[in-house]
């Protein structure tokens, strides 16, 4: 049943995707990981995929550039995409960071630590 209802969530937003296109703006992706489960050559082919089409429509830019935008309060006249990936998964060095960087992009990746260690 999960699988039948995601297999309608993501075909309705493949649907909704064609029509719509990222506003001007700074825009700040968190991710946790490409894939569940082990992170394969499909998982990253998927990931490139979506970032080849996205690339269609933004710019891509550092993360610290887009603080940097934000703190200074500029405005952007087009949509930029910064993405960030927390816990630093093998897989954000293994698969993350080669597919962004054949698109000129960079993420951050960042460590959540326990609060009690």
């Amino acid at each position: 049943m999960n699988d039948f209802r995601s297999l309608i969530r993501n075909s309705v937003l493949d649907i909704l995707g064609i029509f719509s296109r990222p506003q001007n703006g700074i825009h700040i992706l968190n991710g946790h990981m490409i894939c569940r489960g082990v992170a394969n050559d499909q998982a990253k082919y998927y990931f490139s995929y979506q970032l080849k089409e996205l690339s269609r429509h933004v710019r891509f830019i550092r993360v610290e550039e887009a603080t940097s935008l934000i703190l200074n309060h500029e405005s952007v006249d087009e949509p930029l995409v910064a993405f960030t990936f927390d816990d630093g998964f093998m897989e954000c060095h293994s698969m993350i960071a080669p597919v962004l960087e054949q698109f000129g992009a960079v993420s951050y990746t960042h460590l959540t630590l326990p609060t009690k260690l």
